[in-house]
């Protein structure tokens, strides 16, 4: 038992640190970006292609499409174009009817292909179609905040900014899983400030990224043959990058997304995350621990072992929380429970308090949840560790994995968006 102890002590030494790491990281990178805001005297205004990938999403993409056509960015500059990979419900006619509904704004395009899934059907568009200075991929059951655009193209004032990250937000219903869903992004996106802060920001997520054409262009664009199309492409731009490039992370660009809306949902999409970025990572071995004077040692020889490193905490999950319930029963030490609610009550508190686009109801609103936060939690961390036992379990089938020449969509279930 003494043994257990000082591993449990050592497993929550070491996530405090990295907690307390990245509210530093968050806070600093706040404060630059006020200071930025308040320095600029007009805005950096370049030419952005929207690029809309979309299979079976008759009931999310006219919101989509609204999102883009209302954004607050000057339409001369702006050109949505939906990527209909081999639909079979309506989502093909509703975007040919908002094309002849809406002409006098951005100018609006569709491709129709076969089913070849996201990154095929995306690659098509950048390769034909595309042709502005900066390319956004914003899924179909997605949606801008009308300053996402005009906030984001700040960032490439940097021309050494190569690939931007948006704050992504969950689209909230009356559910608890989705409920819980808000609260990890809200958590997670602060932790992407911190990331970008220390410059150890190594996934641009496929929700309202935004990449320099010609660099998606130098990389070859997307691969078709992993679950996770966007961490490839950005460990792709990782290894072949120059030492001055960098990516960022745009708090100020607000993006919106569906959940999962169930149980079952969320334990095939953190699966598909999870063999997904093991697929990426095993692409780019070389990467790790990597020598070369271009790549950024605190990715390669940190941040990203770091991450497998988790994993390997994550699988004694069980064993840790058995053990606290032990000392919990046998000792009477009702004290370690309630100071670990204390301890993320508060976190959790600060996150959504330090989150600069909530309305004050909604911050009031989620800080009720945050003392039974630390129990509800456990529905989220059941998905996750169902993904990561699963991934064990196909590591046999990871190299053969990547053979394949299109993976090909496998389509959430949608709620009709109420108007």
């Amino acid at each position: 038992m003494t043994i257990m102890f000082y591993m449990v002590m050592l497993l929550c030494m070491i996530n405090l640190f990295r907690l307390t790491a990245y509210l530093i990281g968050s806070d600093i990178y706040s404060m630059k970006l006020a200071r930025t805001k308040g320095n600029k005297k007009r805005w950096h205004l370049p030419t952005i292609s929207v690029l809309v990938p979309a299979h079976n999403e008759e009931h999310t993409i006219e919101r989509c499409m609204d999102s883009v056509y209302n954004s607050d960015y000057p339409q001369g500059k702006l050109e949505m174009i939906v990527c209909n990979d081999g639909s079979t419900d309506r989502t093909r006619k509703i975007v040919e009817a908002y094309k002849r509904t809406h002409r006098n704004g951005c100018k609006i395009r569709l491709i129709n292909r076969p089913n070849k899934g996201k990154a095929a059907t995306l690659n098509y568009a950048l390769r034909r179609s595309a042709r502005h200075q900066l390319i956004m991929c914003l899924d179909s059951d997605s949606c801008l905040d009308p300053g996402a655009l005009r906030n984001a193209a700040q960032y490439f004032r940097d021309r050494d900014v190569v690939a931007l990250s948006s704050n992504v937000n969950i689209i909230e219903d009356s559910s608890l899983i989705t409920l819980l869903q808000r609260l990890e992004y809200l958590v997670c996106y602060q932790m992407k400030k911190g990331q970008a802060q220390f410059g150890v920001e190594y996934i641009v997520g496929g929700i309202g990224s935004i990449f320099r054409r010609s660099n998606l262009k130098k990389v070859s664009y997307y691969d078709t043959n992993t679950l996770t199309e966007d961490i490839d492409l950005t460990l792709k731009i990782l290894v072949n990058k120059s030492r001055q490039q960098k990516i960022a992370f745009a708090a100020d660009s607000i993006v919106y997304t569906e959940p999962a809306h169930s149980l079952k949902e969320l334990m095939k999409q953190r699966f598909r995350w999870k063999f997904g970025r093991n697929q990426t990572y095993f692409k780019h071995l070389a990467y790790f621990f990597s020598k070369e004077h271009r790549h950024n040692k605190r990715l390669t020889w940190f941040m990203l072992p770091f991450s497998l490193l988790q994993d390997l905490f994550f699988l004694l999950e069980p064993i840790i929380i058995l053990y606290f319930a032990y000392i919990i029963i046998y000792y009477h030490d009702y004290t370690t429970l309630i100071s670990a609610v204390v301890v993320l009550s508060v976190y959790l508190t600060f996150n959504i308090w330090s989150t600069s686009h909530l309305r004050l109801y909604d911050k009031l609103r989620l800080s009720i949840f945050a003392p039974v936060a630390y129990f509800l939690m456990y529905i989220l961390s059941f998905a996750e560790y169902y993904a990561l036992i699963k991934s064990l379990i196909d590591l046999p089938t990871l190299r053969q994995s990547i053979f394949q020449k299109h993976i090909t969509w496998n389509s959430p279930t949608r709620k009709k968006v109420l108007n």
